[in-house]
């Protein structure tokens, strides 16, 4: 499975396991309170796919009909919107994509159901509040409100955002925008001339938490299509 959310992105070929619990140390990221993303999902199998994706928006340890999406049913690449709910649990919590042969069923109540074909990836993802305001300085004086933030210094720069987060101000780390100077004006022309460098670009600062994730995702074997009552389980095959 190959997948993108937000900064999230992981590209692999089919795992010699059906499932795998993709290290948040490598792959993760971070999203707020009442924000739309969009989950990218691409299949590497000569079938065309059908793919469900679930996340614990509530932190209890188990994936609802209530947290699903499908980013397609019968295709090898497509995506779907998600909207953060505003009643999310903030922290640390996890994103479940799973990929079946199409024709098959994987749906909603499908996030442990034993399944033939297909792979199955549990991430780690952050849960944040949005930020009430934004404050991007180039170390002097105060250069916009908005994040992303669109630039156009003349000379190499280091900026830094402050975001407001439940009343408590957080600061980044600096971004550089480095300047190259433009080449030399010529001065043996009939007429004046002159250049200048200048450059417009985008930059952007990420907040995450270090909340301690849920416990409890055990592994439940099953060979039914009966959901779980207990503690988030890994499916199997």
């Amino acid at each position: 499975l190959n997948v993108s959310l937000n900064t999230l992105s992981r590209t692999s070929a089919c795992e010699s396991s059906y499932y795998i619990d993709v290290p948040s140390s490598s792959t993760t990221t971070t999203l707020y309170l009442n924000q739309t993303y969009t989950v990218n999902v691409s299949t590497q199998s000569d079938l065309a796919a059908i793919v469900s994706v679930w996340i614990d928006w509530n932190r209890n340890g188990s994936f609802e009909s209530t947290e699903w999406y499908q980013p397609y049913i019968n295709a090898f690449t497509g995506s779907v919107s998600i909207t953060v709910p505003g009643t999310a649990t903030t922290g640390v919590t996890k994103m479940r994509v799973r990929s079946r042969n199409n024709g098959s069923t994987n749906g909603s109540g499908n996030q442990s159901t034993s399944f033939g074909s297909g792979e199955c990836e549990d991430y780690t993802i952050t849960i944040l509040s949005t930020p009430s305001a934004f404050s991007w300085s180039n170390g002097t004086t105060t250069v916009g409100s908005t994040n992303p933030l669109s630039v156009s210094p003349t000379a190499t720069t280091t900026y830094t955002c402050t975001a407001t987060l439940n009343g408590c101000p957080v600061t980044s780390s600096g971004v550089q925008v480095a300047i190259t100077p433009g080449p030399t004006a010529p001065t043996d022309l009939a007429a004046s001339a002159s250049s200048s460098a200048q450059t417009t670009t985008s930059i952007s600062a990420s907040f995450t938490a270090a909340t301690t994730p849920p416990t409890g995702y055990l592994v439940v074997r099953t060979t039914s299509n009966t959901q779980p009552t207990q503690a988030m389980e890994q499916p199997t095959r």
